[in-house]
């Protein structure tokens, strides 16, 4: 009787296996369909308009998502050649770990995040950031693009001058100047990062925040032409990556009229402007 309950037992689970397997058949083909599929269109840097600096972005596009997935897998076995940014968790290997924060990065859960700074520096941020000290001007509007003012604790004294399109920053406590950081008042406010314009700004910043756990972002938002990367990188970081795509394609749309509108114009057609910054008689140069 025993024996007879045993076998009964046995094929009651071989059954339910069977159909465990059954049904799970068609998720299995289409996710070998997609990642053939993906394996076939996985887009490359060449055919972007930029390439995020984010270690991650596998493919080198200007994103991360399910291809960079695809596409780390596929170096792993042999089947592409390594990328710089193929390497997400930023430790020399290719290996699972970087799949494991690919996924992570797709859907926002992310404990860290590596990427290359303005300046060209590979830094590793800790996440989630929730304060933050932005002590330019050119940090807060970005923010507030973003929707991420609720985040700021702190800002530079040239940020209080804007007090109509950052209102609510304007009244926030004063860290120092853009040249002279106050550094006891920014470690008070105990910011998660500290927003700082490029090196060699206020060089040594990061060796007196960064022991204390204040992490020190350079990044530069007033040049059209890295705009993009610094936006979608900031975007990230704070959780904000869909915010960050609205606002890349919306200023990209506007770089594509005005290169169509001008583009058929002889150099004597076009009328020559001359553009003040940061005071008068003070000019500044950038290109598109």
């Amino acid at each position: 009787m025993k024996t007879k309950n045993k076998v009964l037992a046995s094929m009651e689970i071989a059954i339910v296996l069977c159909s465990l397997f059954l049904v799970a058949l068609p998720a299995i083909a289409a996710e070998q369909t997609m990642q053939k599929a993906n394996a076939c269109t996985i887009t490359t840097a060449s055919e972007d308009d930029f390439v995020l600096g984010i270690y991650g972005n596998a493919n080198e596009d200007d994103t991360i998502d399910m291809r960079d997935l695809t596409y780390v897998k596929l170096i792993f076995f042999g089947k592409k050649p390594v990328t710089e940014l193929a390497d997400a968790k930023y430790d020399g290997k290719i290996n699972p770990l970087d799949f494991i924060q690919i996924k992570l990065i797709i859907v926002g859960k992310e404990k860290e995040l590596t990427l290359i700074d303005g300046n060209e520096q590979v830094k590793t941020f800790k996440l989630p950031i929730k304060t933050i000290v932005a002590h330019d001007d050119n940090h807060g509007e970005p923010l507030r693009m973003l929707g991420a003012e609720d985040k700021v604790v702190g800002v530079g004294s040239s940020l209080v001058t804007h007090d109509i399109i950052l209102p609510e920053m304007s009244k926030l406590p004063i860290t120092g100047t853009w040249q002279t950081p106050d550094y006891e008042k920014i470690l008070e406010l105990k910011p998660d990062i500290f927003m700082l314009y490029l090196k060699p700004h206020s060089e040594g910043a990061e060796e007196k925040l960064e022991p204390h756990g204040v992490q020190v972002l350079r990044l530069v938002f007033n040049i059209p032409s890295t705009m993009p990367d610094s936006i979608k990188k900031l975007g990230y970081l704070i959780g904000k990556v869909d915010e960050a795509e609205e606002f890349i394609n919306f200023h990209e749309g506007c770089l594509d009229e005005i290169k169509e509108r001008t583009e058929g114009l002889s150099e004597a057609a076009k009328p020559r402007v001359y553009i003040e910054t940061f005071g008068s008689y003070q000019t500044s140069v950038s290109t598109i």
